[in-house]
């Protein structure tokens, strides 16, 4: 007996629970087939621009590398081999987690080349990590040098005051000098604050004005507002091509317990050490 499918069942048929989510596994399930327990892969994606990237920790401009630790058939289970030559606790099925339609598991070159001149046995998946992880080290000691910090406001109010047009500032995503950012100054405003600084009952000073850098200010007890305007130079990285390329900072900036670190001088990556 046959059926001929009415526009409306093709539809139905589509649209039914989990249907083409489970192709999709289904494909991956065949695809990974030949993965094995202790190759190590980067896992590759054709980005929204249409060009080729690679999964990655946020912010970081290293491709991942996933260490296959059991398989049942198609289902292929990894852990991420992180920076410092260890291995994450989570562990990710990649046939779901990354299926075929979309990525592609590429064999890390290394065990590749390995494999290529029957050296198996010499090929340590962590050593990168190991050897990463102690220039990691040495990156951040070295820019720890550069960081821009004051534990006093008047410090850091005064180390701004002396800034001026065309002065170079760096951040950058971590310490060790990932997605580094060459700031220049644009501009600087001074101005008189909003209001006097207040104090309260007990002689504490509390804030009043119309900005936080009002605000910021006249906390800290200055009546003159300066502000500083950044403008990033250059093509940013890749890793943080969302950032705006236009910036204002004040003293605030710069103190310890400022979330963001500005260095003095260009900061140091793992290349460099």
């Amino acid at each position: 007996m046959s059926y001929n499918l009415t526009d409306e069942d093709k539809k139905r048929i589509k649209g039914a629970e989990f249907y083409e989510h489970a192709k999709v596994i289904m494909q991956s399930f065949e695809d990974y087939g030949c993965v094995n327990v202790g190759e190590v892969y980067h896992i590759a994606y054709t980005n929204s621009e249409g060009s080729k990237n690679y999964v990655r920790r946020y912010g970081s401009e290293r491709k991942d590398k996933f260490m296959v630790i059991h398989k049942d058939e198609g289902f292929i289970f990894a852990k991420r081999i992180n920076s410092s030559g260890g291995m994450s606790k989570d562990v990710v099925c990649l046939t779901i987690r990354y299926p075929s339609k979309s990525y592609t598991l590429e064999l890390d070159d290394e065990q590749a080349e390995s494999i290529i001149f029957s050296k198996e046995s010499e090929f340590d998946p962590f050593k990168e990590g190991k050897n990463l992880a102690k220039k990691k080290n040495k990156a951040r000691n070295i820019n720890k040098k550069q960081i821009i910090k004051f534990a006093d406001e008047l410090v850091a109010y005064q180390f701004v005051s002396t800034l001026k047009q065309g002065d170079k500032l760096y951040d950058a995503s971590t310490g060790f000098g990932e997605g580094i950012v060459e700031w220049r100054v644009k501009s600087i405003v001074k101005a008189v604050t909003n209001r006097e600084p207040q104090t309260d009952w007990n002689g504490s000073l509390y804030a009043y004005g119309n900005t936080q850098d009002d605000r910021d200010h006249n906390t800290a007890g200055f009546t003159e507002r300066i502000v500083v305007n950044l403008e990033a130079q250059g093509e940013l990285p890749k890793s943080r091509r969302w950032i705006n390329r236009g910036r204002t900072i004040s003293f605030v900036d710069f103190l310890v317990n400022s979330r963001r670190d500005y260095y003095s001088s260009r900061p140091s990556t793992v290349d460099d050490v």
